[in-house]
């Protein structure tokens, strides 16, 4: 095995056997493996590869990759966040449009050391309150096929080494969206050629205690390593920085507007996000496991299919469960849905066209602004301005092309794929 003459790992692999296939009846060709260590090591390393401080060769009989600082901007899996990543020290805190990059400095903070733990050099307490920085980049249109969209509405976390922890779709914090972000930790915020501060460096080293040996997360429950190192409460700091921290950080850049001057314009109020759960259905299958966060809206919708259309009626409202609607004043809420019909099996059939949306307070003071039909037909839109609990919505729609196979189709699923509460204080 012939390696240059320089410092780094160099590792052979004369045979490989993949382990989830004992009976060898599938395993990977040599060049199908080629391309999965080229696409893991940029889907993972692509921070390290990006700084200049990790250059991977794979050679295969002789074909090799390179995966270079210049190299990786053409993978196009991890193009969006290598292009967030280059724009970070200079992103604004707002977007302008697609392609553009916004980034927030959270704050962030740690436990220190304990005593007898800290090292000679290190004084005690150790900085304890920090920042960590979130960017995200507003997808093109061409994010959203091929590649670069199998990560899009994902953010992918990382720390000074520069590997990439782990992608977190937004959708767990609530935070579903056409966007691709990262949350840059501890050294990994340093501009090139800065000195770390202190506090960068003691986060740094906090998250590398709250990774396990595959390095694939950040935790501090039945974290015996961490919790020995560090002062009581460092398990709660280490779970609040994928959960709280970031779902602050997305939402300081998500529902924050430009104005025509580039300034962010920030309302006076809290704009509450949908999340995951917000996509269950009544009635339907069994939802996968949510965010303890209860949903953003509450509806209940039946329909009655007739000759050529469907008809349907129910309310759809801001979720009370929620306490900042529930103690707080609606200013005005929005709600963007689409109808998809089911087979018996669940089996999503084809969507149901919205032809007409009608819909009138049902509880509250204010006013439906906006309850209209989108452009492309399948997605409608309601807008409540004023302290509007319910509204009663009325719906028109057909199932273009298939009025004879309505017997075949026992139900439908209402899914909200856009929307959020506007709470004053």
């Amino acid at each position: 095995m012939a390696r240059p003459d320089a410092n780094g790992t160099t590792i052979m692999i004369p045979g490989f056997r993949d382990p989830s296939d004992p009976a060898m009846d599938d395993q990977p060709s040599p060049t199908e493996l080629c391309d999965e260590f080229t696409q893991a090591t940029a889907e993972y390393f692509w921070p390290a590869i990006r700084g200049g401080n990790l250059q991977v060769e794979i050679d295969m009989c002789g074909e090799g990759t390179r995966l270079t600082k210049e190299t990786i901007r053409d993978n196009d899996l991890v193009s969006p966040f290598v292009e967030c990543f280059d724009r970070i020290q200079d992103a604004p805190d707002s977007f302008n449009g697609p392609g553009t990059v916004a980034k927030t400095d959270q704050e962030y903070k740690i436990e220190s050391k304990k005593e007898d733990e800290c090292e000679e050099d290190e004084e005690y307490p150790t900085p304890t309150d920090g920042h960590v920085t979130v960017a995200a980049r507003k997808a093109n249109p061409s994010d959203t096929d091929g590649a670069p969209s199998e990560r899009i509405g994902e953010i992918a976390m990382f720390r000074g080494p520069g590997m990439v922890v782990k992608y977190k779709p937004g959708h767990h914090i609530g935070h579903s969206g056409k966007y691709h972000a990262l949350l840059a930790a501890g050294k990994a915020r340093t501009p090139p050629g800065e000195p770390h501060s202190s506090s960068d460096e003691a986060i740094d080293d906090f998250l590398a205690m709250a990774e396990p040996p595959m390095h694939d997360r950040w935790y501090g429950k039945k974290n015996d390593e961490l919790k020995a190192k560090y002062e009581s409460g460092c398990v709660g700091s280490a779970e609040a920085l994928t959960t709280k921290t970031l779902r602050n950080a997305l939402s300081t850049l998500l529902y924050s507007q430009s104005d025509r001057s580039g300034s962010m314009t920030r309302p006076e109020r809290d704009i509450l996000p949908r999340t995951r759960s917000d996509l269950r259905t009544d009635n339907g299958p069994k939802e996968p496991r949510t965010p303890s966060v209860p949903r953003l809206f509450e509806w209940k919708i039946s329909d009655t299919p007739t000759d050529n259309e469907w008809l349907f009626t129910g309310s759809v409202g801001p979720n009370s469960d929620r306490k900042a609607i529930s103690d707080g004043s609606i200013e005005q809420w929005k709600a963007t849905f689409e109808l998809v019909a089911l087979f018996e099996d669940d089996k999503e059939a084809d969507t149901v066209i919205v032809e007409d949306v009608d819909a009138e307070v049902a509880d509250g003071s204010g006013q439906i602004k906006v309850a209209e039909t989108s452009e492309d037909g399948e997605k409608s839109h309601i807008q409540a301005v004023g302290d509007v609990r319910s509204a009663t919505v009325e719906i028109e729609a057909q199932l273009d092309g298939v009025e004879a196979r309505l017997g075949e189709l026992t139900k439908t699923r209402l899914k909200l794929v856009d929307g959020s509460v506007e709470v004053g204080e």
